[in-house]
C-alpha cells in the first residue's frame, strides 16, 4: 500500500463524511422551510391582528369609561 493510495482513502473518507454532513444540513433546512410555512399558514388563526385587537380594546375602554363615570355620579351624591 502507497501513500497515494492512503491519501486517496483518507480523500475518500473525507469526501463521504462531507457529503452526509451536506445532506444532513439540506434535510434539516428543509425541515425548518416546511416549519415556516406551516406556521405562517397557522399564525392567523393563533394570534389577532393588531387592528382587530385595537378595535377590542377601545371597546373596552369605553365600557370601562362609563363604569367609571357611573361611579363618579355615585359618589357625587
Amino acid at each position: 500500500m502507497t501513500w497515494q493510495d492512503v491519501a486517496l482513502a483518507a480523500m475518500a473518507l473525507v469526501g463521504s463524511l462531507g457529503g452526509w454532513l451536506l445532506r444532513t444540513l439540506w434535510s434539516s433546512v428543509d425541515r425548518m422551510r416546511q416549519n415556516l410555512t406551516e406556521l405562517e399558514t397557522r399564525l392567523p388563526d393563533i394570534y389577532a391582528r393588531r387592528d382587530d385587537l385595537a378595535a377590542h380594546i377601545t371597546s373596552i375602554m369605553d365600557g370601562l369609561r362609563r363604569i367609571e363615570d357611573k361611579l363618579d355620579r355615585k359618589a357625587d351624591k
